[in-house]
């Protein structure tokens, strides 16, 4: 690492370009392309964890319309470190103001508001990946059944969008 990329992580800041995979600002997210390579995806996050590295996710849309937002919510959730940020798309990285987030999102948001997880990314199950926030939030995603629990306190929700 060279001396201004350690003075900018030593004052607690970011350059896009440190982001893993963001060389010349690319804004080439992380994100789930398939259900088959989910499981392969997430196993090789917790073998080669980068949880103190900035990342970037994505959430897949087609056009204003996102096509797997539960499971990109929770696979953001699942990988993330304390220096990552999730958004629209693959270009901007932005969330376009026109398009409301689904209601439950926003407990989510404030469920894991100024917390870190409190543990790592496990897999739970053959294709079943957890990680647990507070004992507010469990975050889990089967990869096998291609769906998303987001588990607040005792009511857990299955979120089909």
């Amino acid at each position: 690492m060279g001396a201004a990329e350690a003075a900018i992580l030593d004052a607690g800041a970011y350059a896009w370009s440190l982001m893993r995979g963001q060389a010349l600002a690319n804004a080439a997210p992380s994100m789930l392309s398939s259900r088959d390579s989910c499981a392969a995806t997430l196993r090789t996050r917790i073998s080669s964890p980068e949880e103190d590295a900035p990342s970037l996710f994505g959430v897949a849309v087609d056009g204003e319309t996102p096509t797997q937002l539960d499971t990109d919510v929770a696979y953001y959730l699942l990988a993330r470190g304390p220096y990552s940020w999730l958004g629209w798309g693959v270009w901007g990285m932005t969330w376009p103001p026109e398009v409301a987030l689904p209601g439950l999102f926003g407990e989510l948001d404030a469920a894991i508001a100024g917390q870190a997880p409190m543990g790592t990314l496990a897999e739970v199950a053959e294709g079943v990946f957890e990680r647990v926030y507070s004992a507010a939030l469990t975050v889990r995603l089967n990869c096998t059944a291609w769906n998303a629990t987001f588990v607040l306190g005792s009511d857990p929700r299955s979120v089909v969008l």
